[in-house]
């Protein structure tokens, strides 16, 4: 009976341990893959749409809300 104990043991911590190994290794992997890249660029902010907040014209400077990659900006705004 004690060697069957043991046996079924062994196999489950051998078995726990290779599926333990075996997620580590998938996840380790699939971050390999993924980009992550917070920063934002201007090129990420041509062509959207924003709220102004604080209206502008040629001799100030003003605020506008954008949504640039799922994230609300508030960016100073001016013109030319």
């Amino acid at each position: 009976m004690n060697y069957f104990l043991l046996t079924i043991t062994v196999i489950s911590v051998t078995v726990g341990i290779f599926i333990g190994t075996l997620i580590v290794w998938f996840i380790y992997f699939w971050r390999q893959r993924e980009v992550v890249d917070s920063l934002m660029k201007p090129e990420d902010l041509i062509g959207l749409w924003g709220i102004v907040e604080l209206p502008f014209n040629v001799d100030s400077k003003g605020k506008v809300r954008v949504k640039v990659k799922g994230s609300i900006v508030e960016l100073v705004a001016l013109t030319r």
